[in-house]
């Protein structure tokens, strides 16, 4: 076999070393990589492409999108996890998860006047921002409208705004009560629906939160959607706010990431991280929103928000600017490269990709970030910067801290490969990725929502254990294991010989996982397999047949020779229990096959039963779709009737008017012919009244 695993080496790693160069140390990244997706028309197949090149996350703009559209790419994103899976033979779904972003407080333009893409801001002009919604279709060059019905509050006489991350710079001149008057400093262009920030401003919006906003999020409980990125936080309230809105103890609410946009939510970085489960630095608002002083120091800022997450054990996500030049043009600029290494030298968990209309050029920045990443990750963590995280724990730490330190120092020691973590929570998930082990962590639980709370996590593939339970709790946490065995195998992450950590309950009691153990892979585990029923709720615990305990066969200590008939008679009777017990052994064993071929029916039952109702809601659903599509048609054809017969009607007018100013203007030739012909007459009269005087002069002198 090929094995495809990566190499674990537990010691200072050496930055002069070539092999760091020429050798590919890590196959399989850590690092997640979230992918926003704004058209809502993209195919089923993109989102194949995009999850084979490794999308761990879908992250979906549907604040301006219909509900119908919002359906149909969650319904997309699940057919294609369950296309991949069946096309690579897993055991488990596709581990891709879902996405949305709210709106919240972040800016806009409008939409351009004119039908162009985007129109030319000249320096040294004067431009007036209105928030008047009547002006939204009318922005030009001298106007423009911005979405924020505070905007004359939050921006003050000198107030530096940036139009679509600094292409355009304003300076505010003059206000009143409905527009702003600013000064360009520096022009560009400007196109539809470009971001606005305030560098220094305060915000005066009471609630970060919209009542759009309110449906987004009811939206995301219903279609069971992983992640919601609230951007724009600048206060603890508004994340408690949302926590309550969904209810704090939903098994079904998505995970919170807050996004730090805005000065003050930088300074409130501590109380985000300590409520979020998790934190995105948002590079293409945050710049443009600090004060002068501090926009030149996002290095620094950067470092310091990725060390607080490392701290408290949350994963650290960048967004903006990551292969900007890779998406738009396809073109790869070393600038890039250096930013996203130095970012994952500090500590990002991952990644977040800004949205491209081509799906090719998607493809290839994701393909150029994955090779970055799995060269750069093994210089993220060697043994000294270890040693000083487990240095950094706040002593006396709690039984859970110690399990999961003794844990990590365990599988850095033995260099295991793959750790192997059946958790109920998830918690103990976090506190290995604090500690940040080098080898991959695969979380194994029965909770959907523990799941989702796994697939954000650097480093950690969650897997949805659906099998049976067992009456012996040992034999529980064992099946799990396997389960989570037998996909490492099947994914070449481990081969025989290789050690592999558990943490794990050591009794049902446990409130924690509290025992680590070491294991290595033999023949028996690659050659097992792990068979579970298509869904966890058909199992019955009351129908659950254990199989039948093993006699073993009792064998007489005698070895002398006794040739007396007693002894004879007593072998005899041996031998015919034997037989007798091997009888009731096969019985027992068909009797168990049997019922468990009644249980495979039944399974198969209904898994005929779903799929026949999920055919019919396709079958629906593609009626439904023709007869919108033939709706849509027919409105296409009215709308083009309408404007043929409005430009029928405007051909009439013009020709009419043409008509007329013909006929005027013949009117006025004729009469400007007759004024001539006046004139004509008028001239021979004066030369006729001339000839008859000079006649008289001449009669005169005679």
């Amino acid at each position: 076999m090929d094995v495809i695993a990566d190499t674990i080496e537990f010691a200072d790693s050496d930055i002069t070393d070539n092999k760091y160069v020429e050798e590919n140390i890590f196959v399989n990244r850590r690092s997640i990589f979230i992918v926003t997706i704004a058209d809502p028309q993209i195919q089923l197949v993109d989102f194949e492409k995009l999850m084979e090149k490794g999308m761990n996350v879908a992250r979906l703009k549907i604040s301006h999108c219909t509900t119908a559209d919002r359906i149909k790419m969650i319904s997309r994103i699940d057919q294609a996890t369950k296309f991949l899976a069946k096309k690579y033979g897993l055991l488990n779904e596709w581990p891709c998860g879902t996405c949305i972003e709210l709106k919240t407080c972040i800016t806009l333009t409008g939409l351009l006047e004119e039908d162009v893409s985007e129109i030319l801001i000249d320096p040294d002009t004067e431009v007036t921002l209105t928030n008047n919604i009547s002006k939204f279709d009318r922005c030009t060059k001298n106007r423009i409208f911005v979405d924020s019905p505070y905007l004359t509050t939050d921006v003050k006489i000198g107030t530096q705004l940036s139009i679509n991350q600094d292409e355009i710079i304003l300076v505010c001149t003059e206000k009143d009560e409905k527009s702003v008057k600013c000064n360009v400093v520096k022009g560009g262009y400007l196109a539809n629906m470009a971001y606005v920030c305030m560098r220094g401003a305060v915000r005066s919006h009471p609630y970060d939160v919209s009542q759009k906003d309110l449906h987004l999020l009811h939206f995301a409980v219903e279609y069971q959607v992983n992640m919601v990125i609230i951007n724009y936080v600048r206060r603890i309230d508004t994340i408690l706010n949302i926590k309550k809105f969904l209810g704090i103890g939903a098994v079904k609410r998505p995970l919170l990431i807050a996004g730090i946009s805005t000065q003050e939510g930088l300074m409130n970085i501590d109380d985000l991280i300590r409520e979020a489960d998790g934190i995105m630095l948002s590079r293409e608002y945050l710049p443009y929103e600090l004060e002068p002083a501090l926009s030149n120091r996002m290095c620094l800022i950067q470092n310091y928000v990725a060390g607080k997450c490392r701290q408290a054990g949350k994963p650290f996500y960048i967004s903006g600017d990551i292969f900007t030049e890779t998406l738009v043009n396809d073109e790869l600029c070393t600038r890039e490269i250096s930013d996203v290494t130095n970012a994952i030298l500090q500590g990002a968990s991952g990644f977040v990709l800004s949205e491209c209309k081509d799906v090719y050029n998607m493809c290839s920045a994701m393909k150029i970030l994955d090779e970055v990443c799995t060269s750069v990750e093994p210089l993220c963590i060697n043994k000294t910067d270890f040693w000083n995280l487990v240095a950094q724990a706040r002593m006396p730490v709690n039984a859970a801290e110690a399990s999961a330190i003794s844990c990590a120092v365990a599988a850095n020691q033995t260099n295991a490969r793959i750790i192997i973590l059946p958790t109920v929570s998830g918690r103990t998930a976090y506190l290995l990725n604090c500690l940040r082990p080098n080898s991959i962590v695969i979380g194994v639980s029965t909770k959907i929502k523990t799941i989702r709370l796994l697939k954000i996590c650097r480093g950690v593939v969650p897997l949805l254990y659906k099998g049976p339970p067992r009456r012996i709790w040992f034999n529980t946490v064992l099946a799990r294991v396997s389960f989570a065995l037998q996909y490492a195998v099947e994914q070449k992450w481990v081969d025989c010989g290789d050690s592999y950590i558990t943490l794990e309950k050591a009794t049902e009691e446990s409130s924690f996982c509290d025992a680590v153990r070491i294991w290595t892979v033999t023949e028996k585990n690659k050659r097992k397999k792990i068979e579970c029923p298509e869904s966890y709720h058909d199992f019955n615990v009351n129908t659950f047949v254990m199989p039948p305990p093993r006699i073993k066969k009792s064998v007489s200590s005698r070895t002398m020779k006794e040739g007396t008939e007693k002894h004879q008679g007593k072998e005899k009777e041996t031998e015919e229990a034997i037989i007798e017990t091997e009888e009731n052994e096969s019985k027992e064993a068909k009797e168990h096959e049997k019922v468990a071929k009644e249980q495979k029916d039944k399974h198969k039952g209904h898994k005929k039963v779903e799929k026949k109702e999920k055919d019919e809601e396709h079958e629906k659903d593609k009626e439904e779709k023709k007869g919108k599509d033939k709706e849509h048609d027919k409105v296409k054809e009215e709308k083009k009737d309408k404007e043929y017969e409005k430009d029928k009607g405007e051909k009439e007018e013009k020709d009419k008017e043409h008509k007329k100013v013909k006929e005027d203007k013949n009117g006025k030739d004729k009469e400007h012919e007759k004024v001539k012909e006046n004139k004509n007459g008028k001239d021979k009269e004066h030369e006729k009244v001339k000839e008859d005087k000079k006649g008289q002069e001449k009669e005169a002198e005679k």
